[in-house]
């Protein structure tokens, strides 16, 4: 006979361990979606933003480049998102990034930093992403 604290520790075992995986299309759908770009723990609490999280999850997994490169490639990404996706593909050691980037360089984009949005060009974030990464 189980006591409720046991059954309840086996009922989170298998909902763990049965969960269906992290869908890789919903993130990089998410991910497409950024509207500001943010590295570390910024905002007024000091988190990490969802675009962040996103990218990091979507470099963890196998299909993490050839997801990034389609981020790049895509016309329906913001230049946010594709930041992002620079940072995935220098985190993957990816070499061709300039050809990816070619067409946003002049775009804007929005910035977090500390607790202050703003506005900047994305080749700024991109080159600096190019030379150190997002980490």
């Amino acid at each position: 006979m189980f006591f409720l604290p046991e059954l309840a520790a086996v009922a989170a075992f298998f909902l763990f361990f049965n969960a269906p995986a992290h869908d890789n299309e919903a993130d990089l759908s998410r991910l497409k979606k950024i509207s500001w770009f943010s590295i570390g723990m910024n905002g007024f609490v000091g988190q990490q933003s969802e675009g962040e999280r996103l990218y990091r999850a979507i470099a963890a997994k196998n299909t993490g480049k050839e997801a990034f490169i389609s981020l790049a490639s895509s016309k329906d990404a913001t230049p946010e998102a594709k930041l992002y996706a620079a940072c995935g593909l220098h985190a993957l050691a990816f070499n061709s990034m300039d050809e990816l980037f070619q067409q946003d360089k002049n775009q804007e984009v929005t910035l977090l930093q500390g607790d202050i949005l703003s506005r900047t060009r994305f080749n700024l974030i991109y080159s600096r992403i190019k030379q150190s990464g997002c980490d």
